[in-house]
């Protein structure tokens, strides 16, 4: 199974700002109820579970999200065909119409390690 270490990135964004103590927490974003929330008080991010994974909406304690969401299409899952959704959808490079364009609209597991989270999609095809 391919594993993605989408939080790391989140984390490492919040950790730079010099701050100890990261919060971590599932909370209901926008429909999606199993959301990992993840913060320090200062910046805070959210990475979708039931879909993706996806770093949906990162922003300001307080204040607006830097992504670009599409409000007809958070919340939703199950979908057939690829949904762009928005915010940030990690994917192998060098880009693959066939296989970064597949459709991630089903649930991914997830973990709580020691100091990382750990976020595991469904494999990809070769």
């Amino acid at each position: 199974m391919r594993k993605l270490m989408v939080a790391v990135t989140v984390l490492s964004v919040l950790l730079g700002f010099g701050m100890a103590q990261v919060g971590v927490e599932k909370v209901n974003y926008h429909g999606w109820k199993n959301a990992v929330k993840l913060s320090n008080g200062l910046i805070e991010g959210y990475v979708t579970t039931d879909v993706g994974p996806r770093i949906i909406d990162i922003r300001p304690v307080g204040g607006n999200n830097i992504f670009y969401a599409r409000k007809d299409e958070i919340g939703k899952s199950g979908e057939k065909e690829f949904k762009l959704r928005g915010g940030w959808r990690p994917w192998i490079a060098s880009e693959r119409y066939d296989i970064t364009w597949l459709p991630d609209n089903v649930p991914i597991t997830y973990k709580r390690l020691k100091d990382s989270t750990l976020l595991s999609s469904r494999p990809t095809p070769c």
